[in-house]
């Protein structure tokens, strides 16, 4: 693979192909619960949070990415909740913040470490390593068992939310399960696909 040694072609395949595939999986819900913005918005989530790691030499980059993630996903479902707005509609209001952040902490950084923060936008993934595809597998693998013990419930909730809700399913709490599952997978893609490649390959 254009002279490079095997131990770059070996996690640079492997990686890829297990970010297609959950991207792709996180993908059903976010197009069939409408959610196209999903995606977008947790990927400059954790733009901003990667950023706050490279500013802090104690964070961890892929940790705060993770975190920010997480809490736009779990403020994303209260607020639309609580304000009776469309999910896209609260995304637009996230989108914006989290990027405006993400931008403040590059500004902040030292000069390596911005540059390091401005290729999560583009990622690498040449840059690959085992340890991030372990850490994509043990994501997919969570993934299926949360498919094999709950999949009944998720797929009700993709057929119409409503009529899952009058079935006396807890639809709230699949819904915040996607928001979660979706971040973490946005996240932990981060430096590989980059911010804005995630976006389309979860759409």
């Amino acid at each position: 693979m254009f002279g490079l040694p095997w131990h770059i072609v070996l996690p640079t395949l492997l990686g890829s192909i297990l970010v297609g595939i959950l991207s792709s999986f996180v993908g059903i819900f976010v197009v069939r619960m409408k959610l196209s913005s999903l995606g977008f918005a947790m990927s400059h989530a954790a733009f901003a949070g990667a950023a706050l790691g490279l500013l802090l030499p104690f964070l961890d980059p892929l940790w705060m990415a993770l975190v920010f993630s997480l809490i736009a996903a779990f403020a994303l479902g209260p607020l639309a909740d609580v304000s009776r707005l469309e999910t896209d509609t609260i995304l637009g209001v996230l989108f914006p913040v989290s990027m405006a952040l993400g931008l403040i902490f590059v500004h902040q950084a030292p000069g390596g470490a911005a540059g390091g923060a401005l290729t999560l936008l583009w990622g690498s993934v040449l840059g690959i390593t085992m340890q991030q595809v372990w850490s994509l597998a043990a994501v997919g693998l969570a993934l299926v068992v949360l498919m094999l013990g709950w999949g009944k419930g998720f797929f009700a909730l993709l057929l119409d939310r409503k009529l899952a809700q009058a079935s006396g399913l807890p639809t709230r709490w699949y819904f915040y399960t996607v928001l979660a599952m979706t971040a973490v997978v946005v996240s932990i893609s981060l430096r590989i696909t980059g911010g804005l490649l995630i976006y389309a390959l979860t759409v």
